[in-house]
């Protein structure tokens, strides 16, 4: 038998035959149909179950030679039991900030929004009691700093590397004010699309809630700190850019690893259609979503925690890694704290204290403060820890 008599014998169907596979292709073709259909609660979860073994699986991975990532200055419940409760009067918050500058850190980021004027400053106390029982308190001879707060915060933040957090609004629910939200970034495209291209499928909000004017002109650099649950409440990935005002903004992490080195613009790679694909920073490549979002990794290394103090709760990222590298608030105003503990160093300024900041779950299940996760991004985006969007 030749070759095209075998392969005439091999091609050849009894009358029929082909009905079969037929009907397993047009199987196969609705089953991928309804997979796509049900995506949201199909696909996603899957994606997201997916991430959250990853994460498990990196606790077993050896631990990175790496340099020393964010150290976290908490106002924790010890803080708040030394000094009051929240929130403090603004110049004790200079004061903060004025000890961790001195330790010469490379950037501060500062994980609060004073959206308010200070109530407990002496000038606004008078026009308070002169207003509510018509009496007249006479403030000659009180010290400048203790009549103005939000002036003596003001001056604290533009004399370091401080980085001030507010938070981007939808639907009409922020203010729309000429300082608010600050500078945006300069974006550089790889691939040269179109700007309605990069941002079509960026969280695009329409306002936001920021700090007063004193304080969010005095401070150098500002970021935002909206977070993106998954459907199920896990809090997976943040995004790293927002688009307002035909312009794109970092977020707090972002902002505050690009004024660590002192960059001013950040450089997007973008993919087929102009959609985004992920930054690059310092040489790094940053994988993101076409939404702008980074996939947080929780690293079961990060540097291990230094206590002051044995009775205070350790905040972890994962039930079996190390707690976040952090100090209580309270112990560097006493001034227990070195200054050489901060120098040249990432810093984040802010809270775990229950009832006073956000807490995620995590894909480990565990409940997480909002700030431990802006640290886990910055340690990501410093030591190029990533995982790829599925």
């Amino acid at each position: 038998m030749d070759f095209l008599a075998a392969r005439k014998a091999l091609l050849h169907r009894p009358k029929g035959a082909h009905w079969p596979i037929v009907l397993a292709g047009l199987v196969i073709t609705l089953l991928l149909a309804l997979v796509h259909l049900l995506r949201v609660d199909c696909c996603t979860f899957l994606d997201g179950r997916l991430y959250d073994t990853r994460v498990r699986a990196a606790l077993f991975a050896p631990p990175p030679a790496a340099p020393p990532g964010p150290l976290l200055v908490d106002i924790d419940e010890r803080s708040l039991a030394r000094f009051g409760q929240w929130p403090w009067p603004r110049d004790r918050i200079a004061r903060l900030l004025e000890r961790i500058n001195d330790g010469s850190p490379a950037s501060v980021s500062v994980d609060i929004v004073f959206a308010e004027p200070d109530r407990t400053s002496w000038s606004v106390s008078r026009a308070a009691f002169e207003q509510e029982y018509n009496i007249r308190v006479d403030l000659s001879g009180v010290p400048a700093h203790l009549l103005d707060h939000d002036a003596t915060l003001a001056r604290a933040l533009a004399g370091g590397p401080f980085v001030l957090a507010y938070g981007f609004a939808f639907n009409g629910a922020g203010d729309n004010l000429s300082w608010c939200p600050g500078q945006p970034v300069a974006a550089l495209a790889t691939t040269s699309p179109t700007e309605a291209s990069v941002s079509s499928r960026l969280f695009a909000a329409d306002s936001a809630v920021c700090s007063i004017e004193v304080l969010s002109r005095a401070a150098p650099a500002a970021g935002f700190i909206n977070v993106t649950p998954d459907d199920d409440g896990v809090l997976r990935r943040l995004p790293l850019v927002i688009a307002h005002r035909g312009q794109l903004y970092p977020n707090l992490a972002l902002q505050t690893v690009l004024q660590a080195g002192g960059h001013t613009q950040v450089r997007l790679r973008t993919g087929r259609g102009g959609h985004l694909e992920g930054l690059d920073l310092d040489g790094r490549s940053v994988p993101l979503d076409d939404r702008g979002q980074l996939l947080i990794r929780l690293h079961p290394h990060s540097p291990p925690l230094e206590r002051v103090g044995a009775d205070e709760v350790l905040v972890r990222l994962h039930p079996h890694g190390p707690p976040l590298d952090r100090v209580s608030a309270g112990e560097v105003l006493d001034g227990h704290i070195p200054p050489e503990r901060f120098a040249g160093r990432i810093v984040l300024v802010g809270t775990t204290a229950m009832g006073l900041e956000a807490h995620h779950t995590s894909p480990l299940g565990s409940l997480v403060p909002g700030i431990a996760m802006q640290a886990a991004v910055i340690d990501n985006l410093q030591h190029g820890r990533f995982f790829s969007t599925p």
